[in-house]
């Protein structure tokens, strides 16, 4: 019961913080590991990989995964195509369904300065980035990515948090 509780206590707090920020104050960004992100992204540029296929799933509850074809640095095939509105919003809206390594290294930067993304008309802050890097071709092999919005009920400034955005980087191979 007292782990509910701090749970709960926990998830107040932030959200009374989140609830004071707003776009006219304001918002502050992200909290991402700039040193460790600037670190990949230029041993993952060194290594000039332009060719390569992966396979990713956008949330754990997704038994199959999606295989991402590049070439030349640009998606060349999806499949299978994006079904739910929750993979196709994550892949209109965070990568611009161009879902390549070099466009997952811009969007975590550009999260790291301005962390809103406007989705159907409503404005997200992304308030909480946890990435991990694959040790050997150095790419973002996990982003987990928290979400919430703030709305107005009468009169009264609340956070809403959204399902947090998961991408699994589950096999790539360079070609």
């Amino acid at each position: 019961m007292k782990k509910n509780a701090s749970y709960y206590l926990l998830i107040s707090v932030l959200m009374l913080g989140l609830s004071s920020c707003n776009k006219e104050e304001g918002v502050d960004p992200v909290e991402i590991d700039m040193e460790a992100l600037n670190d990949a992204k230029m041993n993952w540029e060194g290594l000039n990989i332009k060719d390569y296929t992966l396979e990713c799933s956008f949330d754990t509850r997704r038994v199959e995964p999606y295989t991402v074809v590049v070439r030349n640095g640009v998606v060349h095939e999806i499949t299978p195509e994006p079904g739910n509105m929750y993979e196709f919003a994550y892949l209109r809206h965070f990568t611009g369904r161009n879902l390549t390594i070099d466009n997952l290294f811009r969007e975590i930067e550009r999260l790291s300065t301005d962390p809103i993304v406007s989705v159907s008309g409503i404005e997200w802050t992304c308030f909480d980035a946890i990435i991990s890097y694959d040790a050997t071709y150095y790419y973002p092999k996990k982003v987990q990515l928290s979400f919430g919005f703030s709305e107005m009920d009468d009169g009264d400034e609340y956070f809403s948090l959204a399902p947090d955005v998961i991408l699994n980087i589950t096999r790539f191979e360079p070609e």
